[in-house]
């Protein structure tokens, strides 16, 4: 690391002699790691391959991204947080073109990985080792500072080990669909869902993700990719934005105040999709907009290689979530179009060089989203959702518009304020706004785009959202909004350039006050949340194999039901745990929550009775069905619960699942129906295997 904040290069080959001498504390690190590995094998924990296979993971990221810098710049390497935000994006690429090949199985995964180790192995040999006398200078000065990056790192790593004993799952969402994702992928290397409506709503990054780590890992720590591995990246990120130019002491300040925000966030916590992921992608591609950047005489232009990673970095925010298009494209727009007009000069060859950048970056995301998109439609009939509709159902919608605009103010205002507060970023936006003095005129006013980025997602969500209520909004908007209060903070910085002028006085103050503002409005729920995250470490180390038994108990009632469909054929099943089927043998098709809501040309056939559903699913190639019983109370499938949305009272009457209530009612109707039509093959647990294309037994 602290070659890191001497800004090291990259230059020739060394020798060898040169290479053992550089090897020797990279080989000491890995002994260490080595050795405490030993020490957690022969405990049993069941974590152990885990934590290690989440290590490797990041390490792999590192070297993805160290490829990306040495094709920015060969003699500069950026910090390691840098350059795994980059080997997210890389890995994600080449992810898509596997899912897209249907080649992203377990080995591919292993040896994609493996390669990503080895890069990260070359590029550290070649790295000058050499520490910068300022940067032990400042540490000797104030070791208060690397103290301060010592105990933010040691955080990060205890929410990436307590993360794996979170086991509170989401089951409508996680076990019911987003377990089954990545378990797909291994098995068939795609995913491919053509009866799950609420497949349009991801591209699938986060889901490959999901997969590289259940690879080892077991599905119950699966928490342990977003709230584990990137919050130890988020935090690099945060660090290397002060130490990748030179530490110093002044950092203490604006470093402290931006490690705070970050571990002072609120808990929005609903299910596992992407939430620290995107934070630091969005941080990622915030600091890769500045990176090693040099001034260019003559008009105005862009290093199109920067251009290129822009491009890739910005998609890669949307492969993860796609509510991030809005926020990354409108902080690309401002931040670009800033620099053009500071600039202060609009030829001919300006507009040139600017339609030349917004190209690249615009090209370089097109391919990036590419393979994502392809596999969107090849699931749900469109490219990208919304504005795609695909094949919804007619009449389903997965998203509402708000009718008026009071109704949108409404679903801002409820959203800042509600529960978690998140309305820290209107301070910090104010000190956005005060101008700060720079080398130059780019970049001055880039923590300003990325506040504004944040409120243009949020208006898009509450504009396509507002109906779900501000109680289901914050994890939408979450990552753009954390990101954008952490840049806010980092760019104070810079605001330590120099002789402290009155503004940047203001700036540092307007932050310091937002901060703590935020520390003090949310403390109750931080100390709740540090509390479960206690328990959750508590829990994994001294009971994690006796949960993880009781987890894989209904494992056997799948496996018998799936026994006796023969292999090789396709079957639809509306359960509550998809994701414990074997992918492999057969094609599963989850008929997702709500059902109804999607299905292949012609149709799926909505309020046209069991038999039109039994001919369409065997025109599909679908013979078998497994159901739940529809009359057990579940949030899922259960019928009492959608019957309730059928009310116009109380909340039902504001819940988006109103609108979807009678399509899954129809469908858990026809179900029943044919489970006395149809010919039942087995019973297992509340679940029942209909093969549709025999009729029962007379009686």
């Amino acid at each position: 690391m602290l070659a890191e904040w001497s800004g090291d290069s990259v230059g020739p080959l060394p020798g060898l002699a040169s290479l053992a001498s550089r090897a020797r504390v990279p080989l000491a690190v890995l002994g260490v790691a080595a050795l405490l590995a030993l020490r957690l094998a022969t405990k049993h924990l069941p974590q152990t391959p885990a934590l290690l296979w989440s290590g490797a993971m990041l390490v792999s990221f590192v070297g993805w991204g160290s490829a990306v810098g040495w094709v920015l710049s060969e003699r500069l390497t950026a910090d390691w947080g840098l350059r795994a935000a980059w080997g997210v994006g890389v890995t994600l690429l080449i992810g898509g073109l596997l899912c897209l090949l249907h080649l992203a199985r377990a080995p591919m995964i292993f040896a994609h990985t493996a390669i990503g180790v080895a890069l990260a192995a070359f590029f550290a040999l070649l790295r000058e080792r050499a520490p910068s006398r300022r940067t032990l200078r400042v540490l000797a000065a104030a070791p208060g500072l690397g103290l301060m990056i010592a105990l933010a790192y040691g955080l990060s790593l205890a929410w990436l080990y307590a993360s794996l004993g979170n086991l509170g799952f989401n089951y409508p969402d996680d076990h019911a669909l987003y377990f089954a994702f990545p378990r797909k992928i291994l098995a068939t290397g795609t995913m491919f869902e053509p009866l799950a409506a609420r497949r349009l709503q991801t591209l699938g990054g986060q889901d490959y993700l999901h997969a590289m780590f259940t690879a080892v890992a077991p599905i119950w720590f699966l928490h342990g990719v977003d709230r584990g591995i990137f919050v130890v990246l988020d935090t690099a990120l945060v660090v290397g934005a002060f130490t990748s130019g030179g530490l110093r002491t002044r950092h203490v300040v604006p470093l402290g105040l931006a490690l705070l925000t970050q571990f002072t966030l609120p808990d929005v916590l609903v299910n596992s999709t992407s939430l620290y992921s995107g934070v630091a992608l969005l941080l990622g591609l915030f600091r890769t907009l500045r990176w090693a950047e040099t001034a260019r005489p003559g008009p105005w232009s862009m290093d199109p290689r920067r251009a290129t990673v822009l491009g890739f970095m910005a998609a890669t925010c949307v492969v993860v979530r796609t509510p991030n298009l809005v926020p990354v494209a409108t902080f690309l727009a401002l931040a670009i179009g800033a620099d053009f007009a500071a600039h202060g000069s609009f030829g001919r060859r300006d507009w040139l060089g600017l339609a030349a950048a917004a190209g690249v970056v615009l090209v370089a995301a097109l391919v990036t989203l590419a393979p994502w998109s392809l596999l969107l439609r090849a699931s749900c009939g469109t490219l990208f959702f919304p504005p795609g509709r695909g094949n919804l159902t007619a009449g389903f919608e997965l998203v509402h518009r708000v009718d008026t605009p009071r109704e949108l103010a409404s679903a801002l205002v409820a959203s800042l304020f509600h529960d978690k507060a998140l309305s820290c970023l209107l301070a910090l936006t104010l000190a956005a706004m005060v101008p700060v003095p720079k080398e130059g005129a780019r970049g001055a006013h880039d923590a300003l785009a990325i506040a504004l980025c944040a409120l243009a997602g949020l208006f898009a969500v509450c504009l396509m959202g507002a109906w779900t209520g501000p109680q289901h909004l914050p994890r939408y908007f979450f990552s753009y909004f954390a990101a954008a209060a952490i840049a806010i903070v980092i760019s104070a910085k810079s605001s330590l350039l120099g002789r402290m002028r009155p503004p940047q006085v203001a700036r540092l103050t307007v932050i310091a006050a937002a901060v703590v503002g935020h520390v003090l409005v949310t403390r109750a729920d931080v100390r709740t949340f540090y509390a479960t995250l206690v328990t959750d470490a508590d829990r994994l180390w001294s009971s994690a194999q006796k949960v993880l038994t009781d987890f894989d108990k209904p494992a056997a009632d799948y496996a018998d039901l799936q026994a006796h469909v023969p292999a090789g054929r396709a079957m639809a099943v509306a359960v509550l745990q998809p994701f414990r089927f074997d992918f492999a043998r057969n094609e599963v098709d989850l008929l997702d929550s709500p059902m109804g809501g999607m299905g292949p040309p012609p149709g799926f056939p909505h309020g046209e009775g069991p038999e039109a559903l039994a001919r369409y699913l065997e025109g599909l190639g679908v013979r078998y069905l497994v159901f739940t019983d529809f009359e057990v109370p579940t949030m899922a499938y259960g019928r009492a619960h959608w019957e309730e949305f059928l009310s116009d009272t109380g909340e039902n009457k504001s819940s988006y699942l109103q609108a979807q209530a009678p399509y899954h009612l129809d469908v858990i109707a026809s179900i029943q129906a044919l489970a006395k039509s149809r010919r039942v093959l087995r019973t297992a647990g509340t679940m029942t295997l209909l093969d549709l294309g025999t009729p029962a037994a007379p009686h």
